[in-house]
């Protein structure tokens, strides 16, 4: 009988690699996308006995999203027969790929990818008011890339993704080449009627002015502030900058400005070297688009919904979005044919709401379509029933009756509910949703095409650790924090240093001297 071993218990196995990791654990991690390194590695601990490193559970998250995806490089490669899948599926889809020549390889590389569904092209046109909100954002896979979006709005007041692209780099150029191929596809034809609203990106401004000089281009108020308030901050100049926003008429806004030139005439003067009250005060907006929104949030909605998306190669996040986008027209469609109201359930709720501050104004009838509505603290306004018109214009810019509107089809025993424009309608709705995007085969089914595969675009990385999180402005509220903003300490409280109790600096910039006993030493 041979010697009793006295060694102690270990849990390190050479076979417990990342490649062994990723193939056991493939299904797990597909399924549960948001598990953390640390739970990743008590998992492995209590069931396999083993214990693996930080740098072990990265790996083998990096090479099983590499088993689920597949290999990016190989993604581009199969880009020619995604697109004719598409158009073969969806006829009038409009899918339009650019390459670059490589100059090392001689082969063709991946420069731009512009895709908008006939369904949506249809819905939008149908259903939908003339406004588009446009916005870029970064794509976060090994290689580089924007992706642009244009959203419209529907009879609800919510998003409808229009179409998409993804560009190199979001400049002038790329603006210029999406926007036309947007002229295109919603025929963009009478320019006055239209609207688009946007962040105020890089080129973008320029490139409407060259394709579509006729549309109404609005800023998002948000960003306007964000770059004001660098040189001009507080809570007062922003409450004041809001007031001129919302301000619907211009005698209201013209009051707003000067209120805000009595306190600050600085940020008064700042507002007007650096913008146009027509790009973000309601009182400059037109009237035909039936919409007075002042951000830009129809983007950002859409940007945060595909968020996940954007992390996996391009063919699996053309495909994530494509399947969101057929998903939301079919439950949209199925959600409002269950529905029997008139007008959208959204719409109701702004009208309740403008029913209760009717109560505050008084009519008087001058004949069978014209009123004079006086306001108990102060205005008076004249609305016109047959034109649908009230001098606070907030008729005109929404479509929906104001609360003066309201007080006077209620003395005129009418219903509010008859004088909603018919953008709100059911109807409406449903011509939206009506179109579908037709499924398509999967890769395994594809016909190849008979242009040559395009090889990726040159990967790039930039110093640092990839950013995941938004950049958020300083005072702006973190996710998950119920809306309590944190602000900064700098400037507040004196810095003291932890090693010699000194103020002013702290122990990691801390002189390069120190005392021991009576001599002083200074490296």
């Amino acid at each position: 009988m041979g010697p009793s071993c006295h060694c102690g218990r270990t849990f390190y196995h050479k076979r417990a690699n990342s490649g062994f990791l990723s193939r056991h654990y493939m299904e797990f991690l597909r399924l549960n996308k948001k598990v953390t390194v640390a739970q990743f590695m008590e998992k492995v601990h209590l069931e396999l006995n083993v214990n693996i490193t930080k740098h072990q559970a990265s790996k083998t998250f990096m090479k099983a999203k590499l088993l689920i995806h597949g290999s990016y490089k190989n993604q581009y490669r199969k880009l020619w027969d995604y697109c004719d899948e598409l158009l073969m599926c969806n006829p009038g889809t409009t899918v339009h790929m650019e390459t670059i020549l490589d100059e090392s390889s001689g082969k063709e590389r991946f420069l731009r990818l512009y895709i908008c569904f006939e369904a949506l092209k249809r819905g939008f046109k149908a259903g939908c008011r003339r406004v588009i909100g446009v916005d870029g954002c970064h794509l976060r896979g090994p290689h580089p890339g924007m992706l642009l979006t244009a959203v419209g709005i529907d009879a609800n007041d919510c998003i409808y993704p229009v179409a998409y692209a993804v560009v190199e780099v979001e400049n002038k150029n790329s603006w210029k080449w999406f926007i036309e191929f947007l002229k295109y596809d919603l025929s963009i034809s009478e320019q006055n009627s239209w609207t688009i609203i946007s962040d105020r990106q890089k080129g973008l401004g320029s490139a409407i002015e060259e394709v579509v000089p006729g549309v109404e281009h609005r800023h998002c108020v948000r960003h306007l502030h964000n770059n004001m308030k660098k040189l001009h901050p507080g809570q007062s100049i922003k409450n004041r900058f809001w007031a001129c926003a919302r301000s619907s008429y211009m005698r209201r806004f013209e009051s707003e400005m000067e209120i805000l030139r009595e306190y600050d005439g600085n940020a008064h003067r700042w507002l007007l070297d650096n913008t146009n009250p027509k790009h973000w005060s309601r009182s400059h907006f037109r009237e035909a688009a039936k919409c007075d929104i002042l951000l830009n949030n129809l983007c950002e909605s859409f940007n945060s919904v595909i968020l996940e998306a954007r992390e996996k190669p391009i063919l699996g996040m053309l495909e994530n979005i494509r399947v969101y986008l057929m998903e939301r027209l079919r439950t949209k469609r199925e959600w409002m044919k269950k529905r029997t109201d008139d007008i959208c359930p959204k719409i109701q709720n702004k009208l309740e709401k403008a029913k209760i501050e009717c109560a505050a104004n008084i009519a008087r009838q001058s004949d069978d379509k014209r009123f004079e509505v006086q306001h108990i603290y102060g205005g008076t306004y004249v609305v016109d029933l047959d034109k649908c018109t009230c001098t606070c214009r907030k008729w005109e810019l929404t479509g929906l009756p104001c609360c003066h509107a309201i007080a006077c089809i209620s003395l005129a025993g009418g219903k509010p509910e008859d004088y909603v424009h018919k953008c709100y309608s059911r109807e409406a709705y449903l011509a939206a949703y009506e179109p579908a995007i037709a499924p398509i085969s999967g890769p395994n089914a594809w016909k190849c095409s008979t242009k040559e595969p395009v090889l990726p675009p040159n990967k790039v990385r930039l110093p640092g650790r990839p950013k995941k999180a938004r950049r958020r402005e300083p005072d702006e509220p973190r996710k998950c924090s119920n809306g309590v903003t944190k602000l900064s300490k700098a400037g507040v409280c004196p810095l003291s240093c932890s090693n010699c109790h000194e103020k002013g600096h702290t122990k990691r910039k801390m002189p390069p001297t120190y005392t021991t006993g009576a001599v002083n030493y200074t490296w």
